[in-house]
């Protein structure tokens, strides 16, 4: 382990049992390092007598944080000159046994805190006495063994005092050099510094940028956009929270407008600007809880911190921490909605009026919701399951409809007018994602869904997904509408008679239907629509091959899946296929019987011999279909191929 010795641990109490945080400093702890453990146990009158005096070991670990060793009862042996830690559970056990060492630097911190690297194992260790007498003792021995001067300050803790200077227009650059060349030692004491007498060095801060900006000195601006920089890469939590509340938020976009690898006199960056003018928020349910309110206003900055205004200064580490942030911050806001039943209970009413721009909201509201929920605990996801399910207006399946019905009837009245039909796939794709996220992050199945009110919408809402996978434009909706329909033959096993009769049907009707060629544009969404719709018939057929032939006689797909092979088309081919290849897979003889008998391998032959002398996916997955039918055994087949 590096060392960090000179880290500055400050046990707190929480819960009756003491901790190391590193990003507390002795000065924010309000509590004696032991009180606590002076409320829990009486020395024993023997190891006062002793001048023992009880202690707790810690340990610094790879992320810079204290990991808890053990309590004990600690005193140095002057004879081997070592400070020892004999655990109160185990008067045989030593927690520590450390040489003091004439070079190692001992730190004393917050009276009750000595800190040091140890020589032997190189790890960062500290003790932390109940007794201000014991580290005093201690202390003083240590320090006459290393003939050194007890009051006397190191030279790392002098130089401690002497760290981030309060800002001015010409000590930027030191600052920012202080900031960027932080170790875990002083991490923890450059936080604790923006925090000193009521956060004076942020509120310094802020009025250096605004004589900068009055100024408008260049220079300075540039380094206070490094200074800001270097702050928002500190990777803390609290910090993050402070320099993007409702105090400091201008002030610290506004120093990141002045990052001259971006900003030039051609193209300026106006982050304020954008985020005082331009975004507004917009209250779709009452929220009088400002703390709420702030932690939605505070992820809406991280978010555009993160994705635009440091999009190319953040590592890692800090991005996690951003996110995790977020994280946390919509859970609460989740739970709060959930908690006012009423103001939730309005989001469906709204689903119902006429209004599409109320609609949209809320539809773009539920859309939302679904996708923090995807990043609750598992108790939080059922708390907002148990939310909809007590409102009588909740019906998803209802909604998918709707929203697709009303882009239909745009069509039928022929609109023109593209923004109207942009907004109406919008809202038929955050509909998709509120139901893909509702099947996928709660134990509810489509059929249970579908029915959930009495009613068995299952059917119609499957006819309504399949004829808008096949018909319509947008190639996005297509693959949201295919991928809900693979994953429902997956996890609901009640359906799949439902969809094979339904959607099977529209398979079938769709294949036989001659449509008038147009446009390139068209032709292209047709084959991609039947390329999809072959997708989920193999897929069909590799899952649940027993109940599947079934319908695939009844609708004559065998037929209707050549009859595409007139359109030239390579993944349409490649599903033609595949689709054979799944056929004879299932090993049922009459599907042989009809292959002969019909033909049903031209369209594969064919598909072979133009690219016989081509090595692409289509000749491989020819010669595959090839393979499985020598596999299966299948010699008339062979022979008649």
């Amino acid at each position: 382990m590096a060392s960090t010795s000179e880290d500055n641990p400050s046990p707190v109490v929480a819960n009756g049992e003491e901790h190391i945080d590193p990003a507390v400093t002795p000065e924010e702890t309000k509590e004696e390092p032991m009180e606590a453990a002076a409320a829990e146990e009486t020395r024993p009158a023997e190891v006062k007598a002793e001048k023992k005096w009880r202690a707790k070991l810690y340990q610094l670990n790879s992320e810079g944080g204290w990991d808890d060793l053990g309590t004990g009862y600690s005193h140095v042996d002057t004879k081997n000159g070592s400070i020892m830690l004999i655990s109160e559970n185990n008067a045989e056990y030593a927690l520590l046994n450390s040489k003091i060492v004439m070079t190692t630097s001992y730190h004393r911190q917050r009276d009750t805190i000595i800190t040091w690297l140890d020589d032997e194992t190189q790890l960062d260790l500290a003790i932390s006495f109940q007794d201000l007498d014991g580290a005093q003792e201690t202390w003083e021995i240590i320090c006459n063994i290393q003939g050194k001067d007890p009051d006397e300050l190191s030279p790392e803790e002098a130089s401690d005092e002497e760290m981030l200077p309060m800002p001015k227009h010409d000590n930027l650059t030191e600052i920012c050099e202080e900031i960027q060349n932080f170790d875990q030692s002083r991490r923890a004491k450059i936080i604790e510094r923006m925090y000193e007498n009521e956060e004076a060095y942020l509120a310094k801060l802020q009025e250096v940028f605004t004589d900068l900006e009055d100024l408008e000195c260049s220079d300075g601006l540039q380094k206070m956009f490094m200074v800001f920089k270097a702050l928002l890469n500190i990777s803390d939590i609290r910090l993050l929270e402070t320099l993007l509340s409702n105090k400091y938020y201008l002030t610290t976009f506004g120093a990141l407008e002045y990052n001259n690898e971006i900003s030039t006199k051609h193209q300026e960056t106006k982050h304020r600007k954008f985020l005082k003018e331009t975004v507004k928020f917009k209250k779709f349910l009452p929220l009088d809880d400002p703390e709420v309110i702030e932690k939605i206003h505070l992820n809406y900055r991280l978010a555009y911190l993160k994705d635009t205004a440091l999009a190319t200064g953040l590592d890692e580490n800090n991005m996690s921490t951003i996110v995790n942030l977020m994280g946390n911050n919509n859970s609460e806001v989740i739970q709060n909605i959930l908690l006012n039943h009423e103001s939730f209970a309005k989001i469906f009413e709204r689903l119902k009026t006429d209004d599409i721009e109320v609609r949209k909201e809320a539809i773009n509201f539920l859309s939302e919701i679904f996708s923090i929920s995807k990043n609750l605990q598992v108790q939080g996801r059922l708390n907002l399951l148990t939310s909809f399910k007590n409102i009588e207006e909740f019906n998803l399946s209802i909604l998918v409809r709707e929203c697709i019905t009303f882009k239909n009837d745009l069509i039928a009245l022929e609109t023109r007018e593209k923004s109207k039909l942009d907004e109406a796939d919008r809202m038929i794709n955050n509909s998709l994602d509120i139901l893909m996220s509702y099947l996928q992050s709660f134990p509810v199945t489509f059929t249970d869904l579908c029915n959930s009110k009495g009613n068995d919408e299952s059917e119609k809402l499957l006819r309504v997904l399949t004829e808008h996978l096949l018909m319509c434009q947008s190639q996005g909706i297509k693959l949201q509408i295919h991928e809900l329909i693979r994953f429902l033959l997956e996890s609901d096993t009640n359906m799949t008679s439902t969809f094979y009769d339904v959607g099977f049907k529209l398979f079938a009707e769709f294949f036989k239907t001659d449509y008038k060629e147009g446009v390139a544009e068209f032709n292209d969404c047709l084959d991609f629509s039947k390329s999809l719709a072959i997708d989920i018939i193999n897929k069909a057929i590799a899952d649940d091959n027993y109940n599947s032939k079934m319908y695939i006689d009844k609708y004559d797909l065998i037929e209707g899946v050549n009859k595409m092979y007139n359109f030239k088309n390579k993944l349409l081919n490649i599903g033609i296929v595949k689709f054979h290849k799944a056929l004879i897979n299932t090993g049922f003889k009459p599907y042989v019987t009809h292959m002969i008998k019909f033909d049903y391998l031209e369209p594969v032959v064919d598909i072979f011999e133009k690219n016989l002398n081509k090595r692409n996916m289509i000749g491989s997955i020819v010669l595959e279909l090839f393979h499985v039918i020598d596999k299966k055994a299948f010699s008339e087949l062979a022979k008649h191929l």
